[in-house]
């Protein structure tokens, strides 16, 4: 009777007795060996009453407990426009076009990040997986660069040793650990588009801080104790990031191991154990002081933005109060001054006299809740009558408006004294004064003629570790007094050893520029 059943019967009963049948189980209780449970099972949305029932029915019956110990379902992937897929309609990127042009990992990585992996229905689109390339894959890729090129000029080797000597690789490690942990223990619990949320900051965090901050110590010629610090730190991320990446983007995982630690058939990342664990380095003070400082940093760069005023430009003072326990150290101050590109940094107990702090309620998203009440909320932030709760809420007239950012139910503004720009959030108030004297003018031109040489070098296919020598015309005198006053600046941080003055230049590697209507020509060629 079963094999009558088996032959016509539910193709869903068939593949639920997989785990018997395959191990050739006939249901006689001498024969009857007791299946191993399965870690997971993975199917579609559809399958629910299909494929995992009878799997938990027959296991239920048979042996007392289900089959399996989690499932991992996917909903339906659907166009861009959210119709289903057709090849009539023709509504869909073609998948070899996707993999020619952005490769199978940033497709792996896109899908296993979105809702489809927790049984969702999901939107397809084009533009997500290019996303994927430009914040995970193509950065990792030039951290990956950046680090073997100045680890190969210094010759260094790698020891397997991690005594962090900075601040900043101290930090970074830490939000590693912060990364591995959560990665760990979502992956765990098979939530995978959890596992993978953190990447993104993460990556930001190691090209736009970590690197972009440990320029100058790889830059200098001496082998210090802290340019080795920052080479233990990178090459661990970078190995055990990769491991991370492995079952997600496994192409980019073992190129980047390989390239890492040899290229022996051997060697490869899926074959390694898991992510090492940094935790001795775990330091939340740390990371909140740092993602406070880049915070802050970050409104000064929006008042420069509002204003139209280059970051290169140095400006004379910048301002700002803290609304926290958190206090900035004096190094923390020295970055802040040389990030903003200000002079001065003065720490305010209040705004009495420079700026007014507002909050901006959103009419068309509070409208609703606060009904006639609305105007009342909107008049009391014009006037600064609210406060900041610790949750990031503000509280006025006796309503609350939500901090959350994605809800936009306000935002923070500043009325300031004149010559002064201000902007904040609920942890910190910056002012920035955008007034440009004559010498901070001139300054600002001299960190363009540096940008100008950089990206002539570059051009002209230079080493990063070549010294230069430069010949310059112009008939500027602004241009001409910049290199009178930061001429020294210029020379050290473009590698020059020896400068010129010239009525015309010939050759090659000539470089023509015009910054704000005054205009040099360059000619570079490399010392000796």
């Amino acid at each position: 009777k079963f094999g009558f059943f088996y032959q016509y019967g539910s193709d869903f009963f068939k593949v639920g007795a997989m785990p018997y049948a395959s191990r050739g189980v006939h249901f006689q209780k001498e024969n009857f060996e007791k299946p191993v449970q399965a870690d997971f099972i993975a199917e579609g949305l559809d399958q629910t009453r299909g494929w995992f029932y009878t799997l938990h029915v027959l296991g239920c019956a048979l042996i007392g407990e289900n089959i399996y110990k989690n499932v991992i379902t996917n909903g339906i992937v659907l166009a861009e426009d959210g119709q289903k897929m057709s090849k009539s309609k023709q509504n869909y990127p073609d998948p070899n076009i996707i993999f020619d042009k952005y490769g199978a990992d940033a497709m792996r990585f896109y899908m296993l990040s979105s809702p489809v992996v927790r049984a969702e229905n999901f939107r397809f689109m084009e533009n997500g997986v290019q996303e994927v390339v430009k914040t995970i894959l193509l950065p990792l890729q030039n951290v990956y660069a950046f680090f073997s090129t100045y680890a190969n000029i210094d010759e260094w080797q790698a020891t397997n040793t991690l005594q962090p000597k900075t601040d900043l690789d101290k930090w970074i490690l830490s939000e590693y650990e912060e990364l591995r942990s959560e990665f760990t223990e979502k992956f765990e619990a098979y939530k995978l588009d959890d596992a993978l949320r953190g990447f993104p900051d993460f990556v930001d965090s190691l090209t736009n801080w970590h690197v972009r901050r440990s320029r100058d110590r790889f830059w200098t010629s001496e082998i210090s104790a802290e340019k080795i610090s920052g080479y233990e730190t990178l090459h661990f991320i970078l190995k055990n990031v990769a491991k991370m990446l492995a079952p997600i983007s496994p192409f980019f995982a073992e190129n980047l191991w390989k390239n890492l630690t040899g290229n022996e058939v051997e060697n490869s990342v899926h074959l390694q154990n898991l992510a090492e664990s940094a935790q001795q380095f775990l330091n939340p003070e740390l990371s909140e002081r740092t993602k406070l400082l880049r915070d802050t940093i970050k409104l000064a760069s929006a008042i420069r933005t509002r204003k139209k005023i280059k970051l290169r430009q140095p400006l004379a003072k910048l301002s700002f109060a803290l609304s926290g326990k958190i206090e900035f150290t004096e190094s923390d101050l020295e970055i802040l001054k040389e990030e903003c590109n200000v002079k001065n940094v003065v720490i305010l107990d209040n705004l009495d006299g420079l700026a007014k702090q507002i909050v901006k309620a959103n009419a068309r998203v509070v409208g609703k809740r606060f009904g006639k009440k609305t105007q009342e909320v909107i008049k009391a932030g014009k006037a600064g009558e609210f406060e900041i709760l610790e949750n990031g809420d503000i509280s006025l007239v006796g309503e609350i408006l939500s901090g959350n950012p994605d809800l936009n139910e306000f935002e923070f503004g500043f009325e300031c004294a004149e010559g002064i720009e201000g902007d904040g959030n609920s942890n910190a108030v910056v002012l920035l004064d955008t007034e440009i004297s004559g010498d901070l003018a001139l300054e600002g031109l001299s960190r363009e003629l540096i940008r100008a040489i950089q990206e002539g070098r570059k051009s002209s296919g230079f080493e990063i570790s070549n010294r230069i020598e430069i010949e310059f015309a112009t008939t500027s005198a602004k241009i001409i007094e910049s290199y009178e006053k930061f001429g020294k600046i210029i020379d050290h941080d473009t590698l020059t050893v020896a400068r010129k003055k010239v009525e015309e230049i010939s050759g090659k590697n000539i470089v023509k520029v015009e910054i704000d209507g005054e205009e040099i020509v360059f000619g570079l060629k490399v010392s000796g």
